[in-house]
């Protein structure tokens, strides 16, 4: 019998990279399939809704795409699965958008691979399986891991970044930080931040070749964006100056609201849970260690902490990408304290317990803890998964009635839907009082009942409740208009 558990304890060791990277695809597809929610209107409008305005051919166009503020980089990345997915017979919205978050999915299993090899390289390898279990367990991943925010695509870049920035062979090593970043910055602007801290690191170790590799990779990627951006809309790096004007010259983004600089502190502490002290002390460990690379891993980890911690307007996935960072520096000394302590029955304790609290604060976590506040509709108290998700199904399943000639959605705040993206119909539709569109829409999705215009309950999807008339619809005299504005 213990001859056949410890065989039983060599295979699953053999194979624990692969068993991790599955449980990655687990989790993350339980979350994509039973989620339809929203957590901010960003990850519709600022991925989805353009991705599949370009694929279909209509839908909102949000006015960051309309004025040249966002890259089409990342809406890019999810138009070949919606494509996919329609030439295989998904013809609902829910399913569309299953089959974009795919892209999310594989980005979050090529992340906890980086978080292997990073780890890896500053320790051991089991170093690098803890950092795999993290990425994948720990409540902030669990909760944003399977959303199409570009906070969550930019963590595979960034992570492998690392990985390369702490290669023993360093002929191309410079290249592909200066690539990974680039892209990074591309997905999500404020990951520039860590392009001078990489190009430092290369610097200190006297890496010229690097460097200048580095520089030239950035640069490629860079050029490339810049003339996207003359393409689409007329200039060279349209999207990054608008950006930067927006956010840093008018402070256009502090109207969403501002906080002070503890803010982060605070709420990665809430949101993690009692975890976060584990963390903590592992990378403080794993620096104090003299690991190598691992000062100025947590040098990225600060310095892109600080710098969002001065900026007004906050929220807690502003803070993700550099997250599995530092959570393989929590693994790498983690690593170190277990082997310095020699207690194998220590160590799977201390594992067990950290599975327990990452389960126990998924399943508890809510939207306060997350830092969002008790207004526009919002309660603090409940949890982030599938908030407002029966919307967005009751907006997939009006979208598939052959009859749908006009939708309002009324008692639903606009940031709370998923548009044209799960109604995945092109039709008009309208958000607000039914008085003004009651004569244009055949469908009425409202969290109570409608009056006075001859609409009758036809399904219901939770507290949410979609209704009918019979007859055409009164053609539109305006075109729809954005939302969020």
């Amino acid at each position: 019998m213990g001859t056949e558990r410890r065989g039983l304890l060599a295979i699953i060791d053999q194979h624990a990279v692969l068993l991790l990277l599955m449980a990655c695809v687990v989790a993350r597809m339980v979350v994509v399939f039973t989620d339809q929610g929203m957590l901010w209107g960003d990850e519709i409008y600022q991925s989805l809704a353009p991705a599949h305005r370009i694929t279909f051919g209509y839908g909102i166009e949000i006015w960051e795409f309309r004025e040249g503020l966002r890259s089409w980089f990342f809406p890019s990345l999810l138009l070949p699965p919606m494509a996919l997915g329609s030439a295989l017979g998904a013809d609902s919205g829910v399913s569309i958008v299953v089959w974009a978050k795919l892209t999310i999915v594989v980005m979050q299993v090529l992340t906890a691979l980086g978080a292997f090899h990073l780890a890896r390289r500053l320790r051991s390898r089991n170093a690098g399986l803890l950092a795999m279990l993290l990425v994948i367990i720990v409540p902030l991943q669990v909760v944003y891991g399977s959303r199409a925010q570009s906070e969550i695509a930019s963590q595979v870049f960034i992570v492998w970044a690392a990985v390369h920035a702490l290669a023993r062979d360093r002929r191309w090593s410079g290249l592909w930080v200066g690539i990974l970043l680039g892209l990074a910055v591309f997905v999500r602007y404020q990951n520039g931040i860590l392009l001078p801290l990489a190009g430092a690191m290369l610097l200190v170790r006297r890496d010229w070749r690097g460097v200048v590799l580095c520089v030239v990779g950035a640069g490629a990627v860079g050029l490339l964006g810049g003339l996207a951006d003359s393409a689409i809309w007329g200039s060279f790096l349209h999207s990054f100056r608008k950006y930067w004007e927006f956010n840093f010259v008018q402070h256009g983004a502090d109207k969403w609201g501002t906080d002070s600089w503890d803010y982060y502190t605070r709420y990665l502490a809430s949101g993690i849970g009692p975890l976060g002290y584990f963390l903590f002390i592992g990378m403080v460990v794993a620096v104090a260690s003299r690991l190598r690379g691992a000062a100025w891993l947590l040098a990225w980890v600060l310095v892109f902490w600080l710098l969002h911690a001065v900026t007004p307007h906050k929220e807690l996935r502003f803070i993700l990408p550099i997250l599995p960072v530092a959570l393989t520096l929590a693994a790498a000394g983690a690593d170190v304290a277990l082997e310095r302590l020699a207690s194998v029955r220590l160590a799977w304790t201390c594992l067990a317990v950290m599975v327990a609290l990452c389960t126990t604060q998924v399943a508890s976590v809510t939207l306060g803890e997350l830092g969002y506040r008790a207004a526009g509709g919002v309660d603090i108290a409940s949890s982030p998964f599938d908030h407002y998700g029966d919307v967005n199904r009751a907006l997939s399943w009006v979208g598939e009635q052959d009859d749908v000639c006009g939708v309002t959605l009324t008692d639903v705040r606009p940031w709370w839907m998923g548009g044209f993206t799960y109604l995945h119909r092109d039709v008009p539709l309208f958000v607000g009082a039914l008085d003004q569109s009651a004569t244009r829409s055949n469908y009425v999705i409202a969290r109570k009942q409608a009056s006075d215009h001859d609409f009758t309950p036809v399904a219901s999807f939770g507290d949410t409740v979609v209704q009918r008339r019979s007859g055409a619809c009164m053609p539109r005299s305006q075109s729809y208009r954005d939302p969020m504005e």
